[in-house]
Formats: C-alpha cells, sequence, structure tokens
C-alpha cells in the first residue's frame, strides 16, 4: 500500500509539473504515433528485444520522426532486469529529413504485482548524438547531450475475455515519465519533457497484444520560456516469442 501511494503522488507530481509549466509561452499540437515492439526471450536471463515507429504529425499529414532500436535484457531476479541497447532516430522538417541521432542507452526496470495491479519503474540513461541531415546530405560534427528518465506505470485489467482463454482480456495503463537533459549545449531546455500516459491494451493472448494510448506530453524547446504540448494518439502492438521452448530438453 505504501508503494502504490508513493506512485500515486508521483503521478499528479507529473501532473502539477504540467499544469503549472503551461502557465509559460507555449504552443500546441497534434501526432499520431504507430510502434511494433518485439521481446525475444533467448533463454533463461536473456532477451533481445527491438522496436520500430513512426510518427507523424496533425493526423498523418506530414512525417515527424522514425525510429528503430534494439537492445538486451539481462533479468537480474524475479522482479529487477537490466538492459541496454541502441536506438536511430530521424526528424523531419518541412517532410524533409533534417536530423539523425545515434542513441545507446542504459537502463534499469522494477516490476512487482499486487492482485489485480501491475507496477513498473524504469530508470533509463541515454547518450545523445544529433547530426543535422541538408539535402539530403549529413553535415559535418555533432552535437551530444545526456538524458535521464524515470517511467512509472500502472497496470490493471478491466475485463476478462475469454472464459476459456484467461490471456484474453482488456487492461488498462496509467502512467507518467519524465525526461531530464544534462550536458555543455543544454541552456533551457534541462527539463526536456514529461508524458502523462492514459491508455487500454487489448491482450489477445500472452505473446500478442494490441494498446492504444494517449499521451500528453510537454515539452521545452533549447530557447528562453518556450515550450510545447502535443496530444499524442500512440498505437502499439507488442509481439513477445520465447524460442527457449524449442531448447532441447534433457532425457530422463
Amino acid at each position: 500500500m505504501k508503494n502504490l501511494k508513493a506512485i500515486i503522488s508521483i503521478f499528479f507530481f507529473g501532473v502539477t509539473i504540467t499544469t503549472i509549466a503551461q502557465n509559460k509561452n507555449f504552443t500546441k499540437g497534434s501526432q499520431q504515433w504507430i510502434q511494433y515492439y518485439n521481446q525475444t526471450k533467448i533463454s533463461k536471463k536473456w532477451t533481445w528485444s527491438t522496436d520500430g515507429g513512426y510518427r507523424f504529425n496533425e493526423m498523418f499529414k506530414n512525417p515527424s520522426q522514425y525510429i528503430v532500436r534494439t537492445g538486451f535484457s539481462y533479468q537480474l531476479n524475479t522482479h529487477m532486469k537490466a538492459s541496454a541497447g541502441f536506438a536511430h532516430l530521424g526528424f523531419y522538417t518541412s517532410k524533409k529529413l533534417s536530423k539523425l541521432e545515434y542513441r545507446p542507452y542504459q537502463e534499469f526496470a522494477l516490476s512487482d504485482k499486487y492482485n489485480n495491479l501491475g507496477i513498473q519503474h524504469r530508470f533509463r540513461i541515454e547518450e545523445r548524438y544529433f547530426q543535422n541531415v541538408f539535402d539530403g546530405n549529413i553535415q559535418p560534427g555533432d552535437n551530444f547531450n545526456l538524458r535521464f528518465r524515470y517511467l512509472f506505470l500502472l497496470n490493471f485489467t478491466i475485463i476478462k475475455l475469454s472464459s476459456t482463454n484467461p490471456d484474453r482480456v482488456l487492461s488498462m495503463n496509467l502512467g507518467d515519465e519524465i525526461f531530464i537533459n544534462a550536458g555543455k549545449e543544454i541552456v533551457y531546455n534541462v527539463f526536456d519533457q514529461n508524458r502523462i500516459l492514459m491508455g487500454t491494451a487489448l491482450e489477445f493472448t500472452k505473446s500478442f497484444t494490441i494498446a492504444i494510448t494517449y499521451n500528453s506530453q510537454y515539452a521545452a524547446y533549447n530557447s528562453s520560456n518556450k515550450y510545447n504540448h502535443t496530444d499524442v494518439i500512440w498505437l502499439a502492438i507488442k509481439h513477445n516469442l520465447d524460442i527457449t521452448s524449442h531448447e532441447k530438453q534433457p532425457s530422463k
């Protein structure tokens, strides 16, 4: 119960940050995200994760960015895992590719379950390298900064959808993720962004889920007193595989 109270307090703290920040000079927009996630269990302790997605502005009118990412996770115990990986992103301006990002990352995740309530904490560090693109050509030189992310997520079942398949359920996710920048090039946007997450997930089986999430995203520009609020609709397709089940069993 103490953990649940702490998480709810952090959630409302994130809401408060966003509400206060909206008194600043900010612009508004909308985005639509489509993303595929895969987790493949390759041994008892190791999992290979990959995902890729595309993001659009203003009801699919213009591309915003793409992302591809891969990494490996090691299960420390029942509740904790450590991960590391690499992501590549491309950003668009006026429908043209304008910037590339190369992003190694490391993370630590803690999860637990209380009856029907699942709780996850995730701490992630990202090393972000950027290169500008002009007329399809990558420009010399790059920019660099660190980013620290903390996510907490609550998940609980709304309704069971099958009397014969206990894995087929409709669940709900509530969460908040805050992003903090660091580095010599960071001047006005030490606070990078905050995401308030609310969504539902249709779990067909343990290995296949489709989720739709509303993300109220509030971000700072690297200029004085300028912010952006984006309403994001996020479609996620999640696919889990377990190739350890095909490992040869010892003879009896």
